[in-house]
């Protein structure tokens, strides 16, 4: 999210006395959990996992991976809803109705309870609940409706899941969705569940903030953007609403206690309000999310954006210049 080079002599004061001057946990931008990112499922998940027996983590993240919480989705395979499920795959499902978001979660959830019941096993269970698992318990493949390997796929739930605390799978080995379709969204989604690591920008360095996984995530296609949040924000282009697309990046401004104070010193702006310090930025994703290393103690995971925090501290969308 932030370095110290290059910060004002103000800001590098404020970043020294804060500990001093404020509780440890207004830093955390937000609480973790189901609760950021699904929003308006979160009870309806937790009910359908807790009905079912299950994590429900490994709800959460199979919603996230298979629809980003749109209940209309419904894919060229016949996956239907918020756990996209498959009555060709499932016959317990058939003769419901799956648009129906109650009923969705808890078919989905009791065909993932039926799955571990045989499989013993998360990543399998993930692998199994898209058809791609032979008798041996081998992941198939094969390509899905999103382009992914069955073991791109697994890797997703894997890395989605370890962001919401509950680890099913190896994530600590850098597991990459880049090799076909090469695009910003894919490479940083293969960072899923990564440890946030303030001033963190590789692997090497076990893990990423904010701006560092913007950085990386570009580099690895060859891009060269600068560091921080704020030269981030000064260095895109500006875009409205209406006209963000995946890849593109959304900033936020006081999302820290040092960028509060900050903007409180600088006094009233135009319009009556503190001035706004950059201090954090995403990655979207489509579908009203984002994928941003959150904050200290937490994992590199995909939040909803209309959130009051988040909605409260919006700065702007900006796109990269890629040069082509």
């Amino acid at each position: 999210m932030r370095r110290l080079t290059g910060i004002p002599l103000i800001l590098l004061l404020l970043a020294l006395l804060a500990p001093f001057s404020l509780p440890a946990s207004e830093a955390r931008a937000e609480p973790g959990g189901v609760v950021v990112v699904l929003g308006q499922w979160a009870d309806q998940i937790q009910q359908a996992a807790t009905a079912a027996d299950i994590p429900w983590q490994v709800a959460a993240s199979i919603v996230m991976v298979e629809s980003a919480g749109d209940p209309a989705l419904i894919s060229p395979s016949g996956g239907v809803g918020l756990m996209q499920v498959r009555a060709d795959l499932f016959p317990s499902a058939a003769g419901l109705d799956l648009t129906d978001p109650a009923t969705n979660l808890a078919a989905g959830a009791t065909i993932l309870a039926s799955l571990y019941e045989r499989w013993g096993n998360w990543s399998q269970v993930a692998a199994a609940y898209t058809g791609r698992i032979d008798e041996r318990g081998n992941i198939v493949e094969r390509l899905d409706d999103h382009g992914l390997t069955g073991r791109e796929y697994v890797a997703l739930v894997e890395r989605q899941s370890a962001s919401l605390g509950f680890a099913i799978g190896p994530v600590a080995v850098p597991y990459s969705l880049v090799p076909r379709e090469v695009d910003i969204v894919r490479v940083a989604m293969s960072a899923l569940g990564t440890p946030y690591v303030w001033g963190g920008e590789s692997y090497e360095e076990g893990g990423f903030d904010c701006s560092g996984l913007v950085q990386w995530a570009w580099a690895q296609l060859g891009v060269k953007v600068v560091r921080t949040a704020a030269e981030q924000f000064a260095a895109t282009e500006r875009l409205d609403p209406a006209d963000v697309q995946p890849g593109d990046l959304i900033f936020f401004a006081n999302t820290t206690p040092v960028g509060r104070q900050v903007g409180a010193l600088a006094g009233p702006q135009d319009g009556g309000q503190s001035a706004w310090v950059i201090t954090h930025v995403g990655i979207y994703v489509g579908n009203g999310m984002m994928l941003h290393a959150p904050d200290v103690g937490e994992y590199v995971r995909v939040d909803k954006l209309d959130t009051p925090f988040w909605r409260a501290h919006l700065a702007g969308y900006g796109r990269v210049q890629t040069g082509g």
